[in-house]
């Protein structure tokens, strides 16, 4: 009865405790389906907020980027307007000019010249008009379509921002529900988890213990890389905070300079004006009274004009040449330059490399302390599989502690697993420090020391992570051996437990044999002692009620204490949790602010990108404007020159043809004046010579009828009158072609006054029309300076470059040199190598193949320092061709024998076979020179390295090219008899030979050297 009750007793323990693992694995699958839900979600909401974060910094930067273009645009519309303004006013001050011209000038072809330019110049205007409307609609349709853009982003981010709070909100209570769901099951675990021991107690204590200082290193890991993260930022802060500076500073100089150099410029050219003024009021003086005198002046400052042009235009072409020197000699920095990009640029793949391969074999190393851990487990798994078959209480105990070892493995895990994702981390935050530091160095033209700033960051950070991972792997291996020493106290102290109780079970069996010998003798004395044992009974069965009753008690009592254990692991777990949730929250905040803080780079790099790129674009457009300017202005020299010329030569024939004209016309006048007054005179004359002969004669008639007729007195008186009238008629008249005379003398000479006026004011205008050409001439002198002084400017920058990379290039050739001197020594230990390996290559069968593509198999006899080879028993196999594509290749076979090959048309030597210990074919071959310096004296004047010498034979032949054509062949030699028994065989008599004198026993070599 009392085994039976003891059996029913085990039975229900067993089964409360199967219940037990079954609700904890119940338990532990919901926990689990809920912790990847929980982690699920939580990715599913980073994702979507980092997706959210990076559309709002791509938003900011096209946005800023579209200010930026609308700004330079606007800028260019400025100054295109300007431009056109500019031509206007000079179009219109041309076309004033040539109006004045055109009133001026009296010609029909002037006229007809400057209608032509003002319809070329109307013509032009519209186009100009007709092109710029057609720009401005286009610019008008990019800024509408830019801004339907703009509404239909704007648009987008709300829809996607009204979707994402959405989203949040359905998640939230999707975590909310999840939680609850957590609750539910940690108030059942409370009602389920009371059947634990209190040894649980203390593992938990070294558990909670281990969590908290993992949990402090992460900690301390995680303040090390924000502290160094934020040392970063501030170190780029002040690197850009320094080169604003620098720019601020250089522009300050700059334009100090320019202010400077304005004033110098404006005083000498106010000076200029002045002298030129007082000059041009003594040159009036002197023009009003000669114009020859001013002409010659003229002819005089044209020649001065010429040659001050050619004196330009002179230096013009040296500086042009300078330019084209300047030029080339930016070219050569730039391939410098990016030759040293690329030079660096590979040296930090290498290390980059370096420090993936030294990852890689931590994480090895690591995966292997993984496994041996596994395998220490599962060696304690077998050995409390051994301990379970001897008590099922241990049983129970050992499952708790399973339990407990499979638990602080997850946690273990999903500390390895934050590790990870803190390593990941890390080396995203690497990778984009990498990035932003390239693109640093890109933008930034500080090639030297920065390179070598950012090369000693790295190296400072490469050791940063060299310690860590140092200190993490003895934090690990102090763990590891911390673990191994409590498994290995443990397995002890249960051995031990495990003997006791095998020599106690021995004990109970020794004394049970003992009973039952006993039994044999004492079954008379049985039914005396019945009523003993009947008694004995009783007290048993007090003694058991009183142990069931002790055992309720201890029941109770470990109820108890696993309630206080699960209630204070729950509390604990409630603090881990808070405090989890705490860092990540933490976490979020950092990413975010980290987040924001690289979309701000990003913005003020891809601005800075923008700004470097349109600076670019300015100085590119200013070189262009300037090559432009200067052809323009050669163009306009020559125009002008040209023009000059024409006008020149144009005024003096114009003014020669109007003088001519003049005198042309003031003589014909003169001459027809002339012609008329004497005429009229002659006339005049004519007529009182007629007069007075009819005067005479009338006279006479007039005596003869007086003396004839006293009466025609009164008639002749009346004639006489008539006479005298004609005669005051014809005095008036000539009195009024005098006066007429003078009238037009009067108007030739006003005429000549006033066209003297005109040609004055024609003088005046082309005065001015030289003082602008003056002005315009001085503009782009000073232009040409200021493009000079920024040319220096650059100069001295190109210079200082230059400078850097020389010096940089003087480092690079020594270590170039140091490298040198490294591949020397390799060399050197590589052919001692070689040598050593030839050695032992010695008697081997050998594979060579040649230049030609054939192949030789024989055994290796000989070396020398050219690697000139001797080779016995070759056989040659040579490629054949063939004769059809899809044909396969052949070979042909060939016994060659002895054969020196030499080093130059050698591929590669492989060894195939070791060498055959029967027959030593080396000493045949030392045996075989020896017989031969004996038989025959051999001129070997001309064999050396690489030259090969027949024997018994009398002809020198040069030295072995790459193909061999036969094998050697040696005379007195039957045809059909093998070697072997030609070396045993003693050596044939010579004829008509003697040996040579002086001549003793031959030093043979050492095996392996010539």
């Amino acid at each position: 009865e009392i085994m039976q009750s003891k059996k029913q007793v085990t039975e229900l323990s067993n089964n409360g405790l199967k219940n037990l693992d079954d609700l904890k694995d119940q338990y532990n699958d919901q926990v689990e389906q809920l912790k990847s839900q929980n982690l699920k979600l939580n990715t599913e909401l980073q994702q979507f907020i980092e997706k959210n974060k990076q559309e709002k910094s791509e938003l900011k930067q096209k946005q800023a980027l579209l200010q930026q273009e609308k700004g330079f645009i606007e800028s260019e519309v400025e100054d295109l307007k300007k431009q056109l303004v500019e031509v206007k006013k000079a179009h219109e001050s041309t076309l004033s000019a040539l109006e004045l011209n055109s009133y001026n000038n009296n010609d029909t072809v002037q006229n007809k010249q400057y209608l032509q330019l003002k319809e070329s110049h109307l013509q032009q205007m519209k186009q100009l008009e007709i092109e710029s409307a057609n720009i401005k609609k286009t610019l008008e349709n990019q800024i509408e379509n830019l801004q339907k853009e703009v509404q239909e982003s704007d648009m987008k981010q709300k829809l996607y921002i009204h979707e994402s709070e959405i989203k949040i909100q359905d998640l939230s209570q999707q975590l909310n529900e999840s939680r609850n769901q957590k609750n539910i099951i940690e108030q059942k675990l409370k009602e389920t988890e009371g059947m634990l021991n209190l040894n649980s107690k203390d593992m938990e204590k070294k558990f909670v213990q281990k969590i908290k200082q993992l949990e402090e290193n992460i900690e301390n890991i995680k303040d090390r890389s924000q502290n160094e993260l934020r040392e970063n930022q501030y170190k780029y802060e002040e690197t850009l905070y320094q080169l604003k500076n620098m720019f601020e500073i250089e522009r300050e100089t700059l334009e100090k300079r320019l202010l400077d150099e304005k004033d110098k410029r404006e005083k000498a050219y106010n000076s200029s004006v002045e002298e030129y003024e007082q000059k041009l009021i003594d040159e009036k003086a002197q023009l009003e009274e000669e114009i020859d005198t001013l002409r010659e002046d003229i002819k005089e400052y044209e020649i001065q004009v010429i040659n001050m042009q050619g004196q330009y235009e002179h230096e013009l072409e040296i500086k042009q040449k300078s330019i084209e020197n300047l030029e080339k000699s930016l070219n050569e920095t730039k391939y410098q330059l990016q030759q040293l990009q690329q030079t660096y640029q590979q040296q930090v793949e290498q290390l980059t490399n370096q420090y993936i391969t030294e990852r890689k074999d931590l994480q090895l190393k690591y995966e292997q302390t993984q496994r041996t851990l596994q395998m220490s487990e599962s060696s304690n798994q077998n050995l409390s599989q051994k301990l379970e078959n001897s008590e099922k209480n241990y049983e129970n105990k050992k499952k708790e502690l399973i339990q407990l070892k499979e638990e602080f493995t997850q946690q273990k895990q999903s500390l390895e697993e934050k590790w990870e994702e803190i390593n990941k981390k890390y080396q995203q935050v690497q990778d984009e420090y990498l990035q932003t530091k390239i693109n640093s160095e890109k933008t930034m033209a500080l090639s030297g020391q920065q390179n070598e700033f950012y090369h000693k960051k790295l190296q400072e950070l490469e050791k940063t992570i060299e310690q860590s991972s140092q200190r993490y792997e003895e934090r690990l291996k102090a763990q590891k051996n911390e673990w191994t020493k409590e498994t290995n106290d443990k397995i002890q102290a249960l051995n031990e437990e495990k003997i006791i109780l095998e020599q106690k079970i021995i004990s109970i069996k020794k004394y049970n044999k003992e009973n039952e010998s006993n039994a044999q003798k004492i079954l008379a004395e049985l039914e005396k002692e019945k009523a003993i044992y009947l008694e004995k009974q009783q007290f048993l069965e007090l003694r058991l009620k009183e142990n069931e009753e002790k055992y309720q008690i201890e029941t109770e009592q470990l109820k108890d204490q696993l309630l206080k254990a699960k209630e204070f692991t729950s509390q604990e777990k409630r603090c881990l949790i808070q405090e989890i949730e705490k860092l990540k929250s933490q976490n979020v905040l950092l990413d975010n602010e980290k987040h924001e803080l690289n979309t701000s780079y990003e913005r003020d790099k891809v601005l800075w990108e923008g700004k470097f790129s349109f600076l670019n674009q300015q100085k590119e457009q200013a070189k262009s404007d300037l090559l432009e300017a200067q052809k323009k202005f050669e163009q306009t020299l020559t125009h002008l020159q040209k023009q000059r010329q024409a006008e020149k030569n144009e005024r003096e024939q114009g003014v020669s043809d109007m003088l001519n004209q003049i005198e042309r016309k003031y003589q014909t006048q003169f001459n027809e004046l002339n012609e008329n007054y004497n005429q009229k005179l002659q006339t005049a004359n004519l007529k009182i010579t007629k007069l007075e002969a009819e005067l005479k004669n009338n006279v006479g008639q007039a005596l003869f009828e007086s003396r004839q007729k006293n009466s025609s007195a009164i008639f002749t008186e009346k004639r006489l009158t008539e006479l005298l009238e004609n005669e005051k008629k014809y005095q008036l008249e000539i009195e009024n072609l005098r006066k007429e005379k003078e009238y037009e003398k009067n108007e030739a000479q006003n005429k000549i006054d006033s066209e003297k006026d005109i040609y004055k004011q024609k003088l005046n205008t082309i005065e001015e029309k030289f003082r602008e050409a003056e002005k315009k001439r001085n503009l782009l002198i000073f232009e040409h300076e200021k493009e000079r002084a920024k040319w220096n400017l650059e100069k001295d920058h190109l210079i200082n470059q230059k400078n850097e990379i020389l010096e940089n290039l003087n480092k690079l050739e020594k270590k170039k040199e140091i490298l040198l001197r490294e591949n020397e020594r390799l060399k050197t230990d590589t052919r001692q190598s070689r040598r050593s390996k030839f050695i032992q290559w010695i008697d081997y069968r050998v594979r060579v193949t040649i230049l030609d593509g054939r192949m030789l198999v024989g055994t290796f006899l000989a070396f020398d320092k050219h690697l000139n080879l001797v080779i016995s028993e070759t056989e040659e196999f040579r490629p054949i061709k063939p004769k059809k594509k899809g044909d396969p290749e052949r070979q042909t076979k060939r016994i060659l024998g002895l054969v020196i090959i030499r080093g130059e048309n050698i591929i590669s030597i492989n060894a195939e076979a070791p060498p055959n210990q029967q027959v030593n074919i080396v000493n045949f071959f030392y045996l075989f020179i020896y017989l031969f310096q004996q038989s025959r004296k051999v001129d070997t004047s001309t064999v050396g390295p690489g030259q090969a010498q027949p024997i018994q034979r009398m002809v020198q032949i040069p030295p072995m090219q790459g193909n061999i054509d036969r094998p050697p062949m040696m005379n007195n030699m039957p045809p059909n008899q093998p070697f072997m028994q030609m070396m045993q065989q003693p050596p044939p008599p010579l004829q008509g030979m003697s040996m040579p004198p002086n001549m003793g026993q031959p030093n043979l070599r050492p095996p392996g050297q010539l």
